[in-house]
């Protein structure tokens, strides 16, 4: 059994880096990275078509593929004098859209309301986001639809993750 135990700790331990910040990890490293985000409901962010509910869009920020383990979105809107209605999600370009299952809040009381959407992948396995794609190919994003038109917004998308140096590349769905 000594030798065993000898062995496994006789292993070098590989570094990695998070943020391509320089500072390293030992492995299994787990990163995060939030990205915030504000506008008004009802005015788009982006002239691409089909964007019209992207209020936020990240291509890939790490030198290397990463596997995402949890992903969390969240948005507070408010307006005063006037009923309240959201709905967001997470998603992407290189799997399937959906990172969240679409999550929806309505008050006709409050002067704002908070509407939240999250998911965990199995940590063995994660969601593959790729490198070095331009934003138009390779994204994460955030859709908010939003009403009353022009009701202010501010939110933000976390990111849980593990770098992804070893593993092949899938490809992009698009």
């Amino acid at each position: 059994m000594l030798i065993i135990a000898f062995c496994l700790t006789a292993l070098p331990a590989r570094a990695v880096q998070c943020g391509a910040n320089g500072i390293e990890l030992k492995e299994p490293a787990l990163c995060s990275r939030a990205f915030d985000f504000n506008g008004k409901c009802g005015t788009p962010k982006y002239d691409y078509p089909g964007w019209e509910t992207v209020v936020m869009a990240t291509a890939a920020w790490e030198t290397s593929p990463i596997r995402i383990v949890l992903v969390s979105v969240e948005a507070i809107i408010s307006s005063p004098q006037h009923p309240l209605q959201a709905t967001i999600f997470a998603g992407n370009s290189y799997n399937a859209d959906l990172m969240t299952p679409e999550r929806s809040a309505i008050s006709t009381r409050e002067s704002a309301i908070v509407v939240h959407s999250e998911a965990r992948f199995p940590s063995d396995n994660g969601m593959q986001f790729s490198t070095g794609e331009p934003l138009s190919k390779a994204h994460l994003d955030v859709h908010l639809y939003c009403l009353p038109i022009g009701a202010p917004y501010a939110g933000s998308m976390d990111i849980w993750y593990k770098l992804d140096e070893l593993r092949p590349y899938i490809g992009s769905a698009n």
